[in-house]
């Protein structure tokens, strides 16, 4: 997986008119970037009064165990926030999907698709729910951008991407 393996795939992918996709650990692939989002939501969620332990449940209800991602955030003991568990799940997903639309936006990936595809293959996504950004449209794509939208005057990472006008 060094630079020059890196380089033959790309040269195959292009050869054969497709696009690689890196999922591993390097900071740029589309797995380690939607998980540092995930923190990143995660911390923004506990400065608007959401404990990690709220956080934590609510992710479990849609039995994704990310326990391990979320053992750095600091947050309050006790919840403060006016946020039930599918406000909290539609807001993460929000994040998460905002940084598909991000990747996306920058030709890093071809499809959302792409997004489910790594963490539903390597970081434990419930594949039953076909990933993070299928999860939003189940969802309501319409109805997280309204609660994303909302909250974002109180904090910008909330900010839907200008993708989710389209």
């Amino acid at each position: 997986t060094g630079p020059q393996a890196r380089a033959t795939a790309e040269y195959l992918a292009q050869k054969m008119r497709k696009r690689v996709m890196w999922i591993g650990p390097e900071a740029w692939g589309v797995g380690p970037r939607t998980m540092a989002t995930l923190r990143k939501a995660a911390q923004h969620l506990a400065g608007l009064g959401v404990s990690i332990s709220q956080l934590a449940n609510a992710i479990d209800s849609i039995d994704w165990d990310t326990r391990p991602f979320l053992d750095r955030i600091d947050g309050p003991d006790q919840p403060t926030s006016e946020f039930n568990d599918a406000q909290i799940v539609n807001l993460v997903l929000g994040g998460l999907s905002n940084e598909g639309l991000e990747m996306l936006d920058g030709r890093q990936i071809v499809s959302t698709s792409m997004v489910d595809l790594a963490l539903v293959s390597s970081y434990y996504f419930p594949r039953w729910h076909g990933g993070p950004m299928r999860l939003a449209q189940s969802n309501g794509l319409l109805k997280i951008r309204n609660e994303m939208t909302a909250l974002s005057d109180r904090n910008d990472f909330f900010k839907p991407h200008p993708l989710w006008a389209e």
